[in-house]
């Protein structure tokens, strides 16, 4: 792998990217399948990965048709890929996104970005510049929390940012778990847990598989001021695929009373309050 330099940055970006990091390896946790498009991932999961993001996949489209959800919906996104236990890059990022929204405070702007070819989060002291964000990349294998200007894809280009004020208690300190389906999704979990039950029957997708292991390409770590360099998350931790029918022992099943697909979809109205803020 090639050496990339240190850069120097205050105590106070070093906390911020420490948080990032942070999440990163929640998000991790998470999923310990991994991607079904990283090419390590596949291999270390015996190919689990892949009909656990394709069905997570289907799932949330069939969620949006039913409740009626425009735009893009990283909290749905992100409980779903926590079922399923595995997510590409867009799950990666909204399971971030979500546990920052929920951790952070007011005077935070946390952002959920869909680039071109790529999606992932980032947050920021509210008021100041987009070049200041910390990105939150969890999708590729190694890396870590970065400066805007130092992540792959930045902040510029054509995305769209879903931007939002933190809503949790925290400045940058602990962490708050709270990206399960909520309450309102109940309904969606007897049909989660019946495609857990039977993974092995699952049409498998068809994604384009990468091997990208760094956030960054100029940056190999950051150094604090008193000279000790900012720790970098941990390894995703994969699991192995247990044998067929690959039961999820995280998973409690439930009886199936019926399939989660609806005749027709409810009227098309989103009665959130995620807004699309155009292009970041």
């Amino acid at each position: 792998m090639v050496s990339l330099p240190t850069k120097k940055v205050s105590d106070e970006i070093a906390t911020q990217l420490d948080f990032g990091n942070k999440v990163i390896e929640m998000v991790r946790r998470k999923m310990p399948y991994g991607a079904a498009n990283q090419r390590v991932d596949m291999r270390m999961s015996n190919q689990e990965a892949n009909p656990r993001t394709a069905q997570g996949y289907n799932r949330f489209n069939e969620a949006r048709m039913y409740f009626g959800k425009i735009g893009p919906k990283p909290k749905l996104l992100a409980g779903v890929a926590e079922k399923f236990g595995a997510g590409n890059c867009d799950m990666a990022g909204a399971m971030a996104y979500t546990i920052m929204r929920r951790t952070l405070s007011d005077d935070f702007e946390v952002m959920f970005i869909e680039g071109k070819g790529h999606t992932y989060s980032a947050f920021k002291i509210v008021d100041q510049p987009d070049s200041a964000a910390i990105v939150v990349d969890p999708w590729p294998t190694s890396g870590m929390a970065t400066l805007a200007v130092d992540h792959f894809m930045g902040l510029g280009g054509r995305s769209t940012v879903l931007r939002k004020r933190g809503k949790g208690p925290n400045p940058v300190t602990e962490l708050i778990d709270r990206v399960a389906l909520s309450e309102k999704y109940q309904e969606m979990l007897p049909a989660l847990d019946s495609d857990l039950e039977n993974l092995p029957s699952i049409q498998r997708g068809n994604f384009k598989v990468f091997r990208h292991d760094l956030c960054s390409t100029t940056v190999g770590a950051y150094q604090r001021p008193d000279g000790k360099i900012v720790a970098t998350p941990k390894e995703r931790v994969m699991m192995p695929p247990p044998p067929i029918p690959w039961a999820d022992s995280d998973v409690v099943m439930g009886d199936i009373e019926r399939p989660f697909t609806p005749p027709s979809p409810r009227p098309a109205i989103d009665t959130g309050t995620d807004i699309v803020m155009g292009e970041g």
